[in-house]
């Protein structure tokens, strides 16, 4: 009865969600089976989507998804990966992406057992790069990449995230990373490094 009731109310947030994406439209496929919500607010999109994850059993929360906005079409494909004993119990994991700040934001605020357990892959295209934010290398080789993947605090300060790779690409408005190691959940980034 309970497994019916979660898959009734994930369908019930999912036709919900698109139905009210005001001047949006999901023009690709979103898998897995938690619940999502396209709202658009003079022209900036957010995109949310949650699902439930045992953090002793670990799990995945992925998500592909197109969008049009005001007729400007934007991606973003997100995998979050936790793997066994992430963090303790069941808890409903919620991601919001928002094309505006090319940001993405995971609720409830915790911190996990370790930081190799929870990793992250996610990209975005059709965005603004030139709205990144402007951050300290904090020695990380910059070589090879001016971008970073950070933390960015409410007071505005920031940690460089540990990650495989960052992938931009200016012609395609895309910005993407591999394998990106969260130490907690709160809100996340890129940014150009000076």
């Amino acid at each position: 009865m309970k497994k019916l009731l979660i898959i009734l109310s994930v369908f019930t947030m999912f036709f919900v969600g698109c139905q009210n994406a005001n001047d949006s439209n999901i023009t690709g496929p979103v898998t897995g089976d938690g619940g999502i919500d396209i709202s658009s607010t003079n022209g900036t999109a957010a995109l949310t989507v949650a699902d439930t994850i045992d953090g002793s059993q670990g799990g995945s929360i992925i998500l592909n998804c197109d969008t049009t906005i005001n007729g400007k079409t934007q991606t973003v494909h997100i995998n979050l990966h936790f793997q066994k004993g992430a963090f303790n119990g069941v808890k409903v994991i919620t991601v919001i992406a928002s094309f505006d700040s090319i940001s993405l934001s995971f609720f409830p605020h915790m911190v996990f057992n370790d930081s190799d357990l929870v990793k992250l892959t996610a990209n975005f295209t059709g965005v603004n790069l030139n709205s990144l934010p402007s951050v300290h290398s904090q020695g990380k080789d910059t070589t090879s990449s001016k971008y970073s993947f950070c933390y960015f605090g409410n007071d505005n300060s920031y940690e460089i995230i540990k990650e495989d790779s960052i992938s931009v690409s200016n012609a395609s408005s895309q910005i993407g990373v591999k394998n990106a190691q969260l130490k907690h959940f709160s809100r996340y980034c890129w940014a150009t490094q000076r």
